[in-house]
């Protein structure tokens, strides 16, 4: 996952969470380099999940990559707050 940190003020925070193809996956591969990036990757069969607890007085919005089997292999939470002009902490 990534928050680009060279946002001007102002300006929301920007998240990326990428999975891949069920059919694709590179083992052995090394990603490139990028200074953005926030935690680990994950190259083996994997997909994608969002889910928003509402509940929360800050909801949490939590981001996952799922293994092939359905174990979360990464996960980020993300509080509903930072995701507005210069929110991001």
């Amino acid at each position: 996952m990534q928050c680009v940190g060279f946002l001007p003020s102002g300006l929301y925070p920007l998240f990326d969470i990428t999975s891949s193809g069920l059919n694709r996956t590179f083992p052995g591969d090394v990603p490139n380099e990028n200074r953005f990036r926030d935690g680990a990757y994950y190259l083996e069969e994997n997909f994608g999940m969002i889910s928003i607890d509402w509940k929360k007085e800050d909801p949490v919005i939590t981001v996952r990559i799922l293994d092939i089997s359905g174990q979360t292999a990464i996960e980020k939470r993300i509080l509903l707050s930072t995701l507005s002009p210069g929110g991001h902490r």
